[in-house]
């Protein structure tokens, strides 16, 4: 009996730690998780629309916004940091943040406090519209 219940736990433990990793907050979508690390508070580039990303930061002090592509790098967010759009997200740490990037635009992230900051973030898997697969008239 003793054997029974060792392996019926064991099993157990094998099935907690298989699905373990799906409670992590950036777990879940598509694509594997990404680091950027930036230092002092100069923009920059996090990835190109149409998407949409989850971003997550250990400590406060990040900004994500989106300006329009013209080369989807670092100096897109540079020179339009000015007229970025209204929708800014101001990171908390140890909160997941939704952002969406239209096609034509570029997600930036700028840090409002001097040193070393990361953002982790994933793509979500694409939510394509349903398809007409038949028509009757």
């Amino acid at each position: 009996m003793k054997i029974i219940g060792k392996l019926f736990g064991l099993s157990l433990f094998v099935v907690g730690c298989a699905t373990a990793s799906n409670t992590h907050p950036l777990a879940a979508g598509a694509g594997r998780a990404r680091a950027i690390e930036i230092e002092g508070p100069a923009p920059r580039s996090v990835v190109s629309g149409p998407t949409t990303i989850h971003a997550y930061s250990t400590n406060d002090g990040m900004d994500l916004f989106t300006v329009a592509a013209a080369t989807g790098t670092d100096r897109d967010c540079q020179l339009a940091r000015a007229r970025a759009s209204a929708g800014e997200n101001r990171l908390q740490a140890d909160r997941v943040v939704t952002v969406n990037v239209p096609a034509g635009r570029v997600a930036c992230v700028e840090t409002t406090a001097s040193g070393t900051h990361e953002l982790l973030w994933h793509q979500m898997e694409s939510q394509s519209e349903p398809s007409l697969l038949a028509r009757s008239n």
